[in-house]
Order: C-alpha cells, then sequence, then structure tokens
C-alpha cells in the first residue's frame, strides 16, 4: 500500500522528469505553477510571488531565479503580458453558451498564460493526476459567491455616514438597510459597553470567483494616525511597553485571537501599513513571548475559553467572538490597559473608529466536475456548524470553464445558501 508521503515523492519525481522532457526549470515550473492559480501579477512583481515555496516542486527557488523565468516563459510564448486586443480576442474565442470563466478573466497589463503554456502545463497536471491513487484523491469544488449580506456595525454614527457613503460607490453593493441605533454592545472582549449603529448591504457577484470569507472582520476604518517612530517609542514608553508589543496588541485587537504563527505574521504586515514600521518575524516572535510573560497575554486553553465566553456574552452582546483554544488573547486587566493606551497613543477618537464587518447570510454557486468534487462540497458545508445551510438541487451543466484555459465539457453546479444570524 502506497502512503500518501510516497505518493508525494513518486509524483515529484515523475514530475521532473516531464519538466525535463519539455525543459521546463524548476523557477519555470513555479511561474506556470502560480499562475495555474488564476493569479494574475503585473510582470515586474510575478518572480517576487512565484517565489513562493508554496510553488516550487521540491526545492525552494530565488526570487533572481523566478524572475528571470518569469522573462524566459514570456520569450518561450509560455506566457503573454494580457492586452485589450488580447482580452477581446479570448472573449471572442470562448463559446458563447460556455458558463463562466467562474473565477473571471485577466486583466489588461497583467500576466497570464498562453494556448501553448496552458497546454504545456494540462500536461503536468493531468500526469500528476493519474500518479495519485484513487484512495488519495481530494476532491474540490470550485466555489463562486453570488450574494453576499453584510452586517456592519460602529460606536460611531459619523464613522458609520463615511463607510456608507463608500459603500455606494462600489459597483457590486446593490442594497442598504436604514441604520439601527443599539443600545449596549462591546464590539471586541477587551472593548467597554457602549452605544453603537449597525446596517446590513446586500452585494452581488457573478463569475468573479468571490469566496465569500464569513465569520466576523474586526478593523479600525480610516487611514493611518500618521505616527512617526519616535512619538510612537515616546508614548509607548510611559506604558512600559516597545512599538512591537504594542503593534502585537494591535494585531490581536483587529484581527481576534489567533495563534502564534498568525499574530507573527499579522503583526508585520500590520507594523508596515498602520504603524509605518518595519519589524521582522523575528521581533514580533519576541514581542509575544514577552507579552505571554508579563501577563499582558494569555494563551487559551479549554478552561480559559470557557471563563472568556462567560464574561464576553454576559451582560452585553458581543459582536465579534473570534476565540478558539490554543490561540492568544489579552488577559482582562490588560484588556483594559488597552482602551487607555489606545487614545493616548493615537488621539481621543480611537475606539470610536473601530467597526465589525460580519457576513450574515451567503448564496454559493459550487462548480464541480465529476461526483467526487461533488461529494468534497457537502463535506465541507458539513462541517460548518455555527451556520444553516440550505442546499438547492445539483443542476447538470456543460460546458463550463474554470478559467478561460481551463475547460470542461461538462459538470454539475451546486447551490448553497448559509445564513450565520
Amino acid at each position: 500500500m502506497i502512503i500518501p508521503n510516497a505518493v508525494t515523492e513518486h509524483e515529484r519525481a515523475q514530475t521532473r522528469l516531464l519538466l525535463e522532457e519539455l525543459g521546463i526549470s524548476d523557477a519555470e515550473y513555479a511561474i506556470l505553477n502560480h499562475i495555474h492559480f488564476g493569479c494574475h501579477h503585473l510582470p515586474s512583481s510575478l518572480g517576487k510571488f512565484a517565489a513562493s515555496p508554496d510553488y516550487a516542486l521540491d526545492q525552494r527557488v530565488t526570487i533572481e531565479e523566478t524572475s528571470k523565468a518569469a522573462r524566459s516563459c514570456l520569450k518561450r510564448g509560455l506566457i503573454q503580458i494580457i492586452s485589450t486586443s488580447d482580452l477581446k480576442r479570448i472573449k471572442h474565442e470562448l463559446d458563447r453558451d460556455c458558463i463562466g470563466p467562474i473565477y473571471g478573466f485577466p486583466n489588461p497589463g497583467t500576466v497570464d498564460f498562453t494556448e501553448l503554456g496552458a497546454k504545456v502545463w494540462r500536461a503536468i497536471e493531468t500526469l500528476q493526476s493519474d500518479l495519485t491513487p484513487l484512495p488519495y484523491r481530494r476532491g474540490f469544488g470550485y466555489r463562486d459567491a453570488v450574494e453576499i449580506k453584510t452586517r456592519w456595525t460602529f460606536v460611531s454614527r459619523t464613522a458609520m455616514s463615511r463607510h456608507r457613503d463608500r459603500l455606494r460607490k462600489e459597483q457590486q453593493v446593490t442594497s442598504m438597510t436604514r441604520p439601527v441605533a443599539l443600545d449596549q454592545i462591546r464590539l471586541a472582549s477587551w472593548s467597554p459597553p457602549q452605544r453603537g449603529w449597525s446596517f446590513d448591504a446586500v452585494q452581488e457577484y457573478k463569475w468573479q470567483g468571490y469566496m465569500g470569507g464569513g465569520g466576523a472582520s474586526f478593523f479600525r476604518s480610516g487611514e493611518s494616525d500618521g505616527l512617526d517612530r519616535s512619538q510612537l517609542r515616546r508614548r509607548c514608553k510611559r506604558f512600559g511597553m516597545d512599538p512591537n508589543e504594542w503593534c502585537v496588541l494591535l494585531t490581536l485587537a483587529k484581527w481576534g485571537s489567533y495563534d502564534i504563527r498568525h499574530v507573527v505574521r499579522s503583526s508585520t504586515i500590520l507594523a508596515k501599513s498602520v504603524l509605518k514600521l518595519r519589524i521582522s518575524s523575528q521581533d514580533a516572535y519576541q514581542a509575544i513571548l514577552r507579552c505571554l510573560e508579563s501577563g499582558v497575554l494569555v494563551k487559551l486553553d479549554e478552561k480559559a475559553l470557557r471563563l472568556r465566553t462567560t464574561v464576553c456574552v454576559s451582560p452585553t452582546p458581543l459582536v465579534t467572538d473570534n476565540h478558539r483554544t490554543s490561540r492568544l488573547d489579552f488577559t482582562e486587566k490588560e484588556a483594559r490597559l488597552l482602551t487607555e493606551l489606545g487614545p493616548t497613543i493615537h488621539g481621543d477618537a480611537w475606539l470610536e473608529s473601530w467597526v465589525v464587518e460580519r457576513e450574515i447570510f451567503r448564496r454559493v454557486h459550487h462548480y464541480a466536475w465529476n461526483l467526487l468534487d461533488v461529494a468534497s462540497v457537502f463535506e465541507e458545508y458539513s462541517r460548518d456548524s455555527a451556520a444553516t445551510v440550505k442546499i438547492g438541487p445539483i443542476q447538470e451543466i456543460g460546458p463550463w470553464c474554470l478559467y478561460w484555459w481551463k475547460r470542461f465539457d461538462k459538470g454539475y453546479r451546486l447551490e448553497f445558501d448559509v445564513t450565520s444570524e
């Protein structure tokens, strides 16, 4: 019996033989692998994204190697920079009766396969699929969210009005409800009870490959506070912490409780986008360890989670509840400190700028080309115990395409309504 790891090694070895036959280098494979996921980038940034270890065959390639490989693939006619005329031609050549492309067309100026490049990738994909024994083949239903209903919650009526104005300019937003005043709410476990406002907005999509995320997101509306590093350092010092530790706290405040690896990665992103700082992953990790040691943060276990849930839910409704075990979160003492330190660093209106985005309804079309993929879709929704799922009938369709170059003669479409209120 072949175990999954052995299958992977065998698959890689056979794939390498095919690549040698086709004259495809490791770096060129990474370029083609990245593009086949529907990732369309400008030529100048393609090499950077394709250098991720996620796209390598068995050994990581550098940005310099993938950048050179991108130029090589262009020269060999495997990929192309999409022009307006190219896009018109692709649309014209696509069968009018074909459903899709489910994940949309590439934008002009970005890089995508040529017909030759698509043919080469299909040969690689077919080989890898054929090498995987049936017990280890995983079905996959391609998701296209066609309608999303989102509930937006604010503690500032001014911030809510500004956000409504922004949504009115978005093409996908088809309707919004009137704002509703809320008595006492807590946007997050660390925020104090306040009055608030909420409204619902409906967005409609078609063949844009929009996934719909589910759950709730918690973030600050508006732009960066414009603090320079010296100001931030002086203000953090008053509370006995450095800017890296404050960045970790802001990350948890913004995205809720997550595991250490996620907090490290998100902290480096937030430092650059919000605080205008550059901190390394190692800096963020050390800041987390200091916060755990000083009691600023706690790692949730089952007992802590039960206590936290009780504190958060009663007596004031909690708009976001992203607590999970084996994740980081604030201690109650430091949650109060956050509400004091935030205005000191970012200004008196800091709390008023927070907003919660919660998806309460999602209509999703799943496309599958065989019954194994159909079964995987049902399995995916069976694991979602927090939502009510209504399943429509299975429709036989055909022809359809995922991308303009990835076409199927027939397949299946399933409709799911997912309600999370």
